[in-house]
């Protein structure tokens, strides 16, 4: 029998039961799961916000040494005194706006990461762990409970089967039964 496609057609028509224990804690994992993605995009936008500053720090440096290249220029135009100090004046703009180029660089490349890990933390408040886990016992309870009668339909049940059986409520408690017991054992939760 392929439980995967009964899994998928399981899910199109029942949602999984709750079981007030496992509901109680899903929904404490997602409140943690909100306010760690709240954190992390506020994080985010602080990055985002920092590197812009730093891009424009260091456009307005490379600005510097741009009219620092320009005043040596006309000062070795004019061959005065002042040249040597123009010259170092180049090498310190140069060196300041080089600084800033890979400050800025490495800001917003923290910044792509921040917003990297404020998006996994969204996917993972959307689908917790946890919910895969229930999924996977619900499914298993199932296919467990409902195997022999899909084994008399050579594995293949069509979605009439799978509504008869739903609606057959000793089957239905079987399954409730079977996956309470899996979501209550211990270590399930962990």
């Amino acid at each position: 029998m392929d439980t995967r496609r009964l899994g998928v057609q399981l899910a199109q028509y029942y949602e999984l039961p709750e079981v007030e224990s496992v509901d109680k804690v899903l929904r404490k994992e997602r409140k943690k799961l909100r306010q760690t993605t709240l954190v992390l995009q506020k994080n985010a936008d602080e990055a985002k916000e920092s590197a812009n500053k730093a891009v424009v720090k260091a456009e307005g440096l490379m600005e510097a040494q741009k009219r620092a290249e320009d005043a040596k220029r006309v000062a070795d135009a004019k061959k005065g005194p002042k040249s040597a100090k123009k010259a170092e004046d180049v090498i310190d703009s140069t060196k300041f706006a080089d600084d800033a180029k890979k400050a800025a660089a490495a800001k917003v490349a923290d910044a792509e990461k921040a917003k990297q890990t404020a998006e996994f933390a969204k996917q993972a408040e959307d689908r917790p762990i946890l919910l895969f886990k229930m999924e996977g016992a619900w499914l298993g309870a199932v296919t467990q409970v409902w195997s022999k009668f899909a084994a008399k339909l050579g594995g293949a049940p069509t979605p009439s089967h799978m509504h008869a059986w739903a609606r057959d409520q000793s089957l239905r408690e079987s399954t409730m039964l079977s996956y309470s017991e899996m979501v209550g054992e211990k270590g399930f939760l962990d």
